[in-house]
C-alpha cells in the first residue's frame, strides 16, 4: 500500500457519526474512502453499521427501513439480522443462505465507532488509562480537512518541520512500535513566544507528549507539559479529503482554553500548507522519523 493512497483504506477504528445523530429506527449512510457503509439503530437502541447493498440485487440500504426482523431492503423485502443473516425474504420458500457484511461497532464518548476489517485487532483504545483523573471532555466542532488522513497524521512524527511551521525546536525522544497496529512517538521542546501562546501563559514553556496511532483512524496525543490533557485526533477519508474529528480530555476544566491554545500551535497552524502537499517520500537527513512513520502507514492491512 502506498502512503496517502486515496483508493485505499487502513483497518482500524473510524468514527462514523455523533450517537445522537442516528435515532431509533433510522438509517443513515457514511463514505469511507471509496467506499459507502449504512448505519441504522435498531428498536432496542443499538447501534450497527453495514454494507451499503442488499446482498439479493444490490439496491441500496441507505433507502431500506429497520423492523423487528432487522435492516430491510426497499426493493424486494428481504431482512436482514444484526448477525447479517436473511430473516424474512418475501416470495422464498425460507429465507436464503445469504449474509449482509456487519462491521463491529462501539459508541463511546458520544460517537458511533466501526472496525473497518474483518474482526478488531485490537479493542478501541481508551482515554482513561492515559488520565490519572477522571476526565472532561470538549468535542470541538469536526472539519473536512482537504488532505489525506496520512498527510495529517504525519504532522505529529515529522519532527523537522517543527521549527520552521510552528517555531519549536523538537527533539524525538522514544520511537516504540508494535507492528502492524500502533505506532508510538514521544518529543520534547520548548514551546515558541506566540501570541496564542503568551495570552494564556504558555509562551516558552517546555513541551513533552507522546502521539500513539491505533491502525488506520485514530491517534491519541498525551500531553505532560506544560499541563496534563489528552487529544484524540480521528480522521475518515472522504474521496479527496478527510472528515477529522479532534477531543480533548482535560484533568481540568479550566484548562480548556490553555489546551486549545497548545492544540493550535503544535498540530493546526500549518493546515493550509498540508493542504497543498503533493506527496514525494523524497525523505533527507532529520526524516528518520517520518520515514519511519511511512513505513508503519504503509503495512498496514487494507480493509
Amino acid at each position: 500500500m502506498k502512503f496517502a493512497d486515496a483508493s485505499r483504506v487502513k483497518q482500524g477504528w473510524y468514527l462514523l457519526a455523533r450517537s445522537r445523530r442516528l435515532r431509533r429506527h433510522q438509517v443513515r449512510a457514511a463514505e469511507v474512502g471509496p467506499r459507502r457503509l449504512v448505519l441504522y439503530r435498531d428498536g432496542a437502541g443499538r447501534a450497527h453499521v453495514a454494507a451499503d447493498r442488499c446482498p439479493h440485487l444490490g439496491s441500496d440500504l441507505a433507502l431500506g427501513k429497520v423492523t423487528a426482523e432487522g435492516l430491510c431492503c426497499p426493493f424486494h423485502g428481504w431482512c436482514w439480522d444484526a448477525e447479517g443473516a436473511c430473516a424474512v425474504a418475501p416470495g422464498q420458500a425460507s429465507p436464503p443462505q445469504r449474509r449482509l457484511r456487519q462491521y463491529a461497532t462501539e459508541e463511546r464518548w458520544g460517537f458511533l465507532w466501526a472496525w473497518l476489517g474483518t474482526e478488531p485487532a485490537f479493542p478501541l483504545p481508551d482515554i482513561a488509562a492515559e488520565t490519572t483523573a477522571t476526565p472532561r471532555r470538549f468535542a470541538l466542532p469536526p472539519q473536512r480537512v482537504k488532505a489525506h488522513a496520512d498527510v495529517v497524521f504525519a504532522n505529529l512524527f515529522d519532527v523537522a518541520h517543527f521549527a520552521p511551521s510552528h517555531g519549536i525546536e523538537l527533539s524525538s525522544t522514544a520511537l516504540d512500535e508494535d507492528a502492524p497496529w500502533r505506532l508510538t512517538h514521544r518529543f520534547t521542546g520548548r514551546l515558541p513566544r506566540r501570541q496564542p501562546l503568551s495570552a494564556v501563559g504558555l509562551a516558552g514553556q517546555d513541551l513533552d507528549a507522546t502521539a500513539t496511532q491505533y491502525g488506520g483512524g485514530i491517534v491519541h496525543v498525551r500531553v505532560r507539559r506544560p499541563l496534563p490533557y489528552t487529544i484524540l485526533f480521528t480522521l475518515r477519508p472522504d474521496g479527496t479529503g478527510s472528515r477529522a474529528q479532534t477531543t480533548l480530555f482535560l484533568e481540568r476544566r479550566r484548562d480548556a482554553p490553555r489546551a486549545a491554545a497548545l492544540l493550535w500551535s503544535i498540530a493546526a497552524d500549518d493546515l493550509e500548507i498540508m493542504e497543498t502537499i503533493d506527496w514525494t517520500g523524497a525523505y533527507a537527513a532529520g526524516d528518520e522519523v517520518l520515514a519511519r512513520y511511512a513505513r508503519f502507514v504503509e503495512a498496514l492491512p487494507a480493509w
